[in-house]
């Protein structure tokens, strides 16, 4: 299996803070199948050299894992947040797309959606790249109107969610609407996004599991054949998105009231 989305880099960002907690996900992955995994540590825009401290990082990890004779390997990539100077970047092409692709990982900032949200993204997709839209289901909008996603895909966005979100390791509000996208075909990829080897670990199996008994095997599969496609620049295989229904947003949060 392919992760497109990890903080394994020791002490880059958020993710594993140093060596021996990027060996213990390493292990955790391999454990679950995972073969290629990019890390996509959070963009530095202050940084002038982040592109080369990755990719210097990922030689030396490979070179241990290799070492271990472990059969993970390590591939470059960013996530970054959703602005103007990440337009700039990817002009300038320093900036680091999914494994070298023109798939580019982006998040938004604060758990919102910026106003500019839709415009950004259309500028991307201008360039010739393919925005991914990070954990859609982590951000307050969405929780309370998931068309907001329908819309993006339309529009020519791809969507991935967390295995963590899924195994409702981010609350119980990120579970819901995980699976309430999933239902929709409003999901095309899967990816760990482990920050750790404890409660962030990338636990695949265990997530495509869960969205089986939701929607049944053919989606968990489309989720990781979508994750190779995306390593290998291919194109995604995409469902026909279905709209939630009139009233949704009400019923829905006064649902989640009643319920506490």
């Amino acid at each position: 299996m392919i992760d497109i989305h990890s903080h394994i880099l020791p002490g880059i960002d958020d993710g594993a803070k140093n060596l021996r907690e990027t060996m213990e996900i390493a292990k955790i992955a391999e454990k679950e199948g995972i073969t290629h995994m990019i890390a996509t540590p959070h963009f530095s825009f202050k940084c002038q050299d982040f592109v080369a401290k990755v990719r210097e990082e990922i030689v030396k990890l490979n070179e241990v894992l290799e070492k271990e004779a472990m059969t993970l390997r390590i591939y470059a990539g960013a996530e970054t947040f959703l602005n103007l100077e990440l337009l700039d970047r990817l002009e300038k092409e320093s900036f680091l797309t999914l494994n070298g692709t023109d798939y580019v990982l982006v998040e938004f900032p604060l758990g919102e959606v910026p106003l500019h949200t839709e415009e950004l993204l259309y500028r991307i997709r201008l360039m010739g790249k393919k925005p991914i839209i990070a954990h859609p289901e982590r951000y307050k909008e969405v929780m309370e109107d998931p068309n907001i996603v329908k819309k993006w895909i339309e529009q020519g966005n791809f969507i991935q969610i967390n295995a963590t979100s899924i195994l409702g390791v981010s609350g119980r509000r990120s579970e819901k609407t995980a699976k309430h996208l999933l239902k929709h075909n409003l999901v095309h990829i899967l990816a760990t996004d482990t920050h750790s080897p404890r409660s962030r670990k990338p636990a695949l199996k265990e997530a495509l599991k869960k969205v089986e008994g939701w929607t049944g095997k053919k989606t968990s599969h489309n989720l990781m054949k979508n994750a190779e496609r995306v390593f290998h620049n291919q194109e995604l295989v995409i469902e026909e998105p279905v709209e939630f229904p009139y009233g949704y947003n009400f019923l829905q949060r006064m649902g989640e009231k009643l319920k506490g």
